[in-house]
């Protein structure tokens, strides 16, 4: 087994799609589409024998923090900030192919756990000054949902010790509470950088 520590970067989105018509569009964070955030964690990947067929097994534990400022409508005065912090937890099937002892790629294919450890919005215009505090499971939050699960799939690079990673995941748990709309939670990109030990 091998294992690294790793920090990445990533965007985050959200899409609408009703049941009825089957239109898919974006859905705004308070008139902002994407959500930035970093990670940190550790990386654990494991093989099987003999190493030489390139499958195993690629985990980790990550912890993400997320922010977005934004407004309620896009001509008032309410200044809105988000705050999200979450566990990030994947497990995938690997494939590393060796070019030398000190360099190879890989692709990555499973799924992966978001679990919401904290969240926070700040809201402030004329009338009203105030922080909502673990928004999770609230509909009047745009229905942010304490855990998500994802289908996730990638590819890298490492060069002696480092390790250069880039994926996607689509998300498959529906965050709406309304019957005639499904609302999934996605990754554009997660870009990430490990040292592997």
């Amino acid at each position: 087994a091998t294992s690294g520590l790793s920090i990445g970067y990533e965007h985050r989105n959200r899409k609408l799609e009703n049941i009825e018509t089957g239109v898919i569009e974006n859905l705004n964070y308070w008139d902002k589409e994407l959500m930035q955030g970093v990670q940190v964690g550790l990386r654990f990947d494991k093989y099987f024998a003999p190493k030489f067929f390139g499958l195993g097994v690629h985990t980790g534990i990550y912890a993400g923090y997320y922010s977005l400022e934004g407004k309620l409508s896009p001509d008032g005065n309410d200044n809105l900030s988000f705050q999200d912090i979450r566990l990030y937890i994947p497990l995938q099937g690997i494939y590393r192919l060796d070019f030398s002892k000190n360099i190879g790629c890989f692709v990555t294919y499973g799924l992966s756990a978001d679990i919401g450890l904290y969240s926070r919005i700040r809201l402030k215009n004329d009338e009203e000054t105030g922080t909502h505090s673990n928004i999770y499971d609230k509909a009047e939050w745009s229905n942010i949902k304490r855990l998500n699960y994802s289908l996730i799939y990638g590819a890298g690079v490492q060069i002696n010790h480092l390790m250069i990673s880039a994926s996607v995941d689509k998300g498959l748990l529906n965050q709406s509470d309304d019957a005639s709309f499904r609302i999934s939670e996605n990754r554009d990109i997660r870009l990430s950088l490990t040292l592997m030990f």
